[in-house]
C-alpha cells in the first residue's frame, strides 16, 4: 500500500473516491426507482378467459422441425378467439406443405407464401408487415417459430394485459432454456438482466424495447405509424426499434405473469451467440438519445464504480468505505436478481450474479467496440 500511495497521490485517491461515491448514488437510484418497485410488484396471475380477438403471427424460414412443435401448442390455446397466421418466408424443407394440409384440418391457421422478398427490405420486417396487414383482428401477438409458449393460458394473460381502450403495447417476457455448460448460464443472465431494464423501465412508463418472441400492438398503432419505417432494410430492429417509435407511459402495459411468458432454445456455441448479439447491438446505435443516456448512464456508472473501487481500495483512508460501498452493492444486487428469478419463474443461478455481472461487463464492451464498427451485419 506505501507503494501505492507513493506513485497514486491523496488528491487523486480522494479524486477517485468522489467518482465512486458518484456512481455508488446513481446505481442507488436505478435500484431503488427502477429495479425494486418492478421485482416487488405482485403480478395478476389470473388468466380467466377474455374473448377479444387476437391474431399471432409468426415469420418462419425454413422451420418445419420448429413449426411441428409450436403450431400445435398454439392451436390448443386456452383463448377462444384468434386466429393464427404463419407466413412461410421462402421456406425449402416442406414448411408450406404442413401448412397447407394442417389448414385444412383447422381453419385457425392461415399461411402466407413468400417466394421473393423487395430488394432493400428486411425480409423478417417485409413477411411480418404482411401478416399485420392480413390480420383481421386489432390486437396482434408476435412469437418466434423456435419459440414455445409456458402455458396454455399464454394468450389469455396477453389478451387480459391490454386492461384498457388506451393500451396499444404489451410487453411480455421470453426466457431461454436451461441447459448445461456456462454459455447457458450466461444468455440466460443477460437475457434476464435484460428484461430487468426493458420491464422495468416500461413499469416506470419509460417503455424503450421489447423482445420478438414475445410481444403485442395493435393493428392501428402500426398502420397509423407507417410501420416498420423508416427501419425497413434494417435486419434486426423490428421489435426494440418499433417498440421505442410507438410506445409510450400511457399506451403501454407489461404481462409478467407466469403464464404470459415464452421460452427459447438458446444458441449452444459461443460464435453464434456473438453474432446475435452484434446484430442486436448493432441496432442500439438507432436509439432515440433518452433511451441511449439512460442505458448509457447506467452502464458506465457500473464500469466506473469497479475500476474506482480497484483503486479506492488500496488507500488506507478510503478503504472501510469502499469494502462498505462493493458490499452493500453486491448484496442489493443479489437480493434483486434472486427476486427477479422467482418473479419470472426463472430458475437462474443467483449466487453466480457477481462473477457473471463482471463478465458481461466486459463482454459488452468487446461486442459494442465490434457493433459499432462492424459495416456489414449478417442475420446467422
Amino acid at each position: 500500500m506505501s507503494y501505492f500511495r507513493r506513485k497514486v497521490p491523496l488528491v487523486i485517491s480522494t479524486i477517485l473516491f468522489i467518482v465512486l461515491c458518484g456512481t455508488f448514488v446513481i446505481q442507488m437510484f436505478y435500484i431503488f426507482y427502477f429495479f425494486l418497485p418492478f421485482v416487488n410488484k405482485k403480478d395478476n396471475q389470473d388468466t380467466q378467459q377474455n374473448n377479444t380477438g387476437l391474431t399471432v403471427i409468426i415469420s418462419a424460414w425454413d422451420e418445419l422441425e420448429n413449426l411441428k412443435r409450436l403450431v400445435p401448442r398454439l392451436l390448443s390455446q386456452n383463448h377462444k378467439n384468434f386466429e393464427l397466421i404463419i407466413v412461410d418466408d421462402r421456406s425449402t424443407d416442406g414448411s408450406l406443405d404442413y401448412l397447407r394440409e394442417l389448414s385444412q384440418l383447422d381453419k385457425r391457421l392461415k399461411h402466407i407464401r413468400i417466394d421473393e422478398t423487395p430488394n432493400r427490405m428486411s425480409a423478417k420486417k417485409y413477411a411480418l408487415t404482411l401478416g399485420i396487414k392480413a390480420s383481421k383482428n386489432e390486437r396482434i401477438v408476435f412469437t418466434d417459430a423456435d419459440c414455445m409458449p409456458d402455458s396454455d393460458d399464454w394468450l389469455n394473460s396477453i389478451s387480459n394485459a391490454y386492461t384498457s381502450d388506451q393500451v396499444q403495447v404489451v410487453l411480455g417476457y421470453s426466457k431461454y432454456e436451461k441447459t448445461e455448460g456456462f454459455l447457458n448460464k450466461f444468455i440466460r443472465y443477460e437475457t434476464s438482466i435484460t428484461a430487468l431494464h426493458y420491464l422495468s423501465f416500461a413499469f416506470k412508463k419509460i417503455p424503450y424495447m421489447g423482445v420478438g418472441r414475445n410481444l403485442s400492438y395493435t393493428k392501428s398503432i402500426f398502420l397509423d405509424s407507417n410501420g416498420f419505417q423508416p427501419y425497413m432494410s434494417f435486419l434486426a430492429g423490428d421489435d426494440d426499434l418499433f417498440v421505442q417509435k410507438v410506445a409510450n407511459g400511457n399506451n403501454t402495459n407489461i404481462a409478467t405473469n407466469f403464464s404470459a411468458h415464452t421460452s427459447s432454445v438458446p444458441k449452444n456455441t459461443w460464435s453464434e451467440y456473438f453474432t446475435q448479439k452484434i446484430r442486436h447491438l448493432n441496432i442500439g446505435k438507432y436509439y432515440n438519445y433518452k433511451t441511449k443516456s439512460l442505458l448509457g448512464l447506467l452502464f458506465l456508472s457500473t464500469i466506473f464504480f469497479y475500476i474506482c473501487s480497484v483503486f479506492v481500495l488500496f488507500n488506507e483512508t478510503f478503504l472501510p468505505f469502499a469494502l462498505a460501498f462493493i458490499f452493500l452493492r453486491v448484496l442489493i444486487n443479489l437480493i434483486i436478481f434472486y427476486k427477479l428469478s422467482k418473479k419470472l419463474n426463472d430458475n437462474q443461478e443467483w449466487y453466480l450474479m457477481p462473477m457473471l455481472e463482471f463478465i458481461y461487463l466486459l463482454y459488452y464492451i468487446v461486442i459494442g467496440v465490434i457493433s459499432l464498427n462492424k459495416k456489414k451485419i449478417s442475420w446467422k
